[in-house]
């Protein structure tokens, strides 16, 4: 079958299994990503990360001589710009990479997806008085949307060595929300029982999907437990942890979407191969 932009793509059963590093990888990239809008989608994405990163780890104006000619580059405007074009890449390698018609896990984890997208965009069209409750509203609706993909997995996600996910899981946020309140009291920061309410909340979802997550694909546990990594750090910062404070300028920032994009990618890999 000769592969196409929209079509099913190659088989890969049919020469055999693959020999050495390279075929292996090959192997791999037509399973997982059988289109090339797949691939393109996926490298632009790997980009936009790799950017978005290195603009992040370094704070302010970085100032850049080509040829002799003087440039100025906002890292910030950088961050921003290529921010907003993660999860949509995300949901586009989703989309190339499957075909019509999808099934209910596929379709869900792309509505999880398209839901954080609007959680990065929208903040900067909304103003600031409403960026905040749309940041909220959109993550805690994708966590809702990962919840009810992954449910009829349950099962599975509770059998053997994984019944011990929830404890694991649970005693980390658990951890997460007493820090947050703790160092909030201690310091005299007002944080306000709406904001440790939100944490725990939002910690329940992210524990939830984790632990749902390991009856769909060993990928999608690992992605998810960057997620909740990710969202304790970002629960972490917000509260002025000392010891989140004290990393270098930018670097919580690079560690919580570090952990958070490549964790949603790691989900949409594992939802692939179920769905493959």
């Amino acid at each position: 079958m000769s592969e196409t932009a929209g079509g099913p793509g190659p088989r890969t059963d049919d020469v055999g299994p693959p020999r050495g590093a390279v075929d292996r990888f090959r192997w791999w990239r037509r399973a997982v990503l059988p289109t090339v809008g797949a691939r393109v989608s996926a490298a632009l994405l790997v980009v936009a990360l790799v950017v978005n990163l290195g603009a992040r780890g370094v704070p302010g104006p970085v100032v850049l001589a080509p040829a002799g000619n003087v440039v100025v580059v906002d890292t910030f405007v950088v961050v921003l710009v290529t921010q907003w074009f993660l999860m949509p890449l995300l949901a586009l390698t989703l989309l190339a990479a499957t075909s019509s018609p999808r099934s209910r896990l596929v379709r869900l984890t792309l509505l999880s997806v398209v839901l954080a997208a609007l959680g990065d965009v929208l903040p900067g069209l909304v103003g600031p008085r409403w960026s905040s409750l749309v940041v909220v509203l959109a993550s805690v609706g994708a966590q809702v949307t990962y919840v009810v993909a992954f449910w009829p997995y349950r099962r599975a996600a509770l059998t053997g060595r994984r019944r011990a996910l929830p404890v694991v899981y649970g005693a980390v946020y658990v951890a997460v929300v007493g820090t947050v309140t703790v160092v909030a009291l201690g310091s005299g920061v007002l944080v306000g029982t709406g904001f440790v309410v939100a944490v725990a909340v939002h910690g329940v979802l992210l524990v939830t999907t984790a632990v749902l997550a390991a009856g769909v694909h060993r990928a999608c546990a690992v992605g998810a437990g960057l997620v909740v990594v990710s969202g304790g750090l970002l629960a972490l910062g917000a509260a002025g942890v000392p010891w989140v404070l004290a990393l270098p300028v930018g670097w919580h920032g690079v560690l919580v979407v570090a952990a958070s994009v490549v964790g949603q990618g790691l989900i949409a890999l594992g939802v692939l191969r179920r769905d493959g």
